[in-house]
């Protein structure tokens, strides 16, 4: 799995690439949050176009549940994935449980959704 970090004018985008398992789902939550406290950044950009599909539905759910814990507001997070991808269990789980997030099949979907209001300290 790599992780790349990029500071864009109003949030911090993160790349993702690899297997999609909880335990890289964890690094990867835990990274950014440390990323985008240091930079002190409240909205964050997560492109996954290149992040496998979970080999379980289960990974959704864990990984989705760890984002509302560890990226709960003030943090708001968008994500965007290629269309076949994308089936909203992960964002389901995390908005259930408080997270700030969604998923969207496009870059600029995403961006707009995350920029909403964006007088949020980013």
């Amino acid at each position: 799995m790599t992780t790349e970090y990029l500071k864009e004018d109003g949030y911090l985008r993160v790349r993702v690439s690899g297997s999609w398992t909880v335990e890289t789902a964890k690094r990867v939550i835990d990274e950014t949050k440390i990323e985008a406290t240091g930079r002190g950044c409240h909205c964050i950009l997560f492109d996954l176009t290149k992040w496998s599909r979970p080999a379980s539905e289960m990974t959704r759910f864990y990984s989705g549940k760890y984002l509302a814990e560890i990226l709960a507001p003030p943090f708001k997070t968008a994500a965007f994935a290629l269309p076949e991808a994308i089936n909203k269990f992960g964002e389901n789980t995390s908005v259930n449980r408080g997270a700030w997030f969604r998923i969207f099949p496009d870059e600029v979907s995403a961006i707009k959704w995350l920029m909403e209001g964006a007088n949020q300290s980013s």
